[in-house]
């Protein structure tokens, strides 16, 4: 858990969607709480649910298809139980995103400086010439050259790069106190990369702005992140100072995601056997047990959810066989 004033409070969150197939859970039972001006990962592979997490605490997600339980708080206000009206007064303003694709970030149609000065014209009463002045500022800042000019390009001007830098604009020109960046840097290239993420870590140093991090990328998550969540089909399975996870890994999960990763010294990489089970494969208990690679797994791994428990240092795993009985 966080260990300074929870901004952001995420309870039980559990995500369904409707198919042509039955319901399938998506999205099973998250909980976790970040901080004030912390800095937290969300790690797993392409396919774990990451995105659908970052959709469903903004509330981004189309019900119907889509069903969302549980509570997401931020600064005890449940934004699964407001309206539309009261969410938009919030969104944007107290907790943004920074979208992984900004292809579907943005309109087409609207020019990309009136598309990042409108929170700042709703949220902070600014007129247009002062929000695009604001904008001037912002896009030289994460790097857009020309930005006087650039304002007035629709978003098919720019490159892939360069749009998704639009996109980070548009999350941090209201100074929010909670960010969900989702991949924010994977189509900038690695120079970029370091100047946009260390423009992010700036803005938490003086704004206190919390941010979850969703990478793929353990180097990054070691890096820029307090704490790291590991998530694995939709369920966090172990949580913990990114120190601790890192360095004792306690979920074979984990630990077999250590493994798979590039070090000095290590000749040959140890993948994870087997392959991330679809929605329509997920059993009722772990579901990494098909790929687990622990020698006295039994039924109760196949039938009911391990639950995330403490071992120590703040470090919560969720598996039957690493038991708080059994921390060392």
């Amino acid at each position: 858990m966080a260990d300074r004033p929870a901004v952001l409070s995420v309870q039980d969150l559990t995500v369904d969607f409707e198919t042509s197939q039955g319901t399938v859970n998506v999205l099973d039972h998250v909980s976790f709480e970040l901080g004030e001006g912390e800095m937290l990962g969300l790690l797993g592979e392409s396919g774990a649910g990451k995105s659908v997490l970052a959709d469903a605490i903004l509330r981004l997600i189309p019900e119907p298809p889509g069903k969302i339980a549980g509570k997401v708080l931020l600064y005890g206000t449940d934004l699964l139980q407001l309206t539309e009206a009261e969410l938009s007064q919030i969104r944007g303003k107290q907790i943004a995103m920074i979208f992984q694709d900004p292809t579907s970030a943005l309109n087409p149609v609207f020019r990309v400086g009136h598309q990042v000065a409108e929170p700042m014209e709703i949220h902070l009463n600014l007129g247009r010439r002062s929000a695009l002045q604001r904008v001037v500022d912002i896009f030289r800042r994460v790097g857009i050259p020309s930005p006087e000019s650039r304002v007035a390009n629709y978003p098919h001007q720019f490159s892939g790069g360069m749009r998704q830098r639009v996109v980070i604009s548009m999350g941090i020109t209201c100074h929010p106190k909670v960010l969900v960046a989702d991949e924010p840097t994977c189509s900038l290239d690695v120079t970029i990369q370091a100047q946009i993420l260390e423009l992010i870590r700036k803005l938490v140093t003086e704004l206190q702005t919390a941010v979850l991090f969703i990478f793929n990328d353990l180097a990054l998550i070691s890096h820029l992140c307090q704490r790291v969540l590991i998530m694995y089909a939709g369920q966090i399975v172990e949580d913990g100072p990114v120190d601790v996870v890192f360095e004792t890994p306690r979920h074979p999960y984990t630990q077999g995601l250590i493994r798979s990763v590039p070090r000095l010294g290590v000749r040959r990489l140890e993948p994870i056997p087997g392959h991330l089970p679809s929605v329509h494969e997920y059993l009722p208990g772990c579901r990494f047990y098909p790929r687990c690679p622990l020698p006295d797994k039994d039924a109760t791994c196949i039938s009911t959810r391990p639950p995330l428990e403490l071992l120590g240092v703040g470090q919560r795993v969720a598996c039957w066989k690493v038991r708080p009985t059994h921390a060392q």
